[in-house]
């Protein structure tokens, strides 16, 4: 089960981690959402509403899954 989680989530994951580093100023590859954007084909919209979801949840993984 735990496998099947890490599967389906690890996409937003690695966004969600890159989004708060894009946020923090310290992250090399990309250097705005915009860039973020494009390269994993999302919009801007859904990185905020997960974000939200993931960090209300306490950054538990699971909460990344689709409602």
């Amino acid at each position: 089960m735990q496998l099947q989680l890490q599967i389906i989530t690890s996409k937003w994951l690695t966004i969600l981690r890159d989004y708060e580093k894009i946020k923090a100023g310290d992250f090399s590859v990309f250097k705005t959402v915009n860039e973020l954007c494009e390269v994993y084909h999302i919009r801007r919209k859904d990185i905020r509403k997960y974000y939200k979801r993931w960090i209300k949840s306490g950054k538990d993984q699971s909460a990344l899954l689709p409602l």
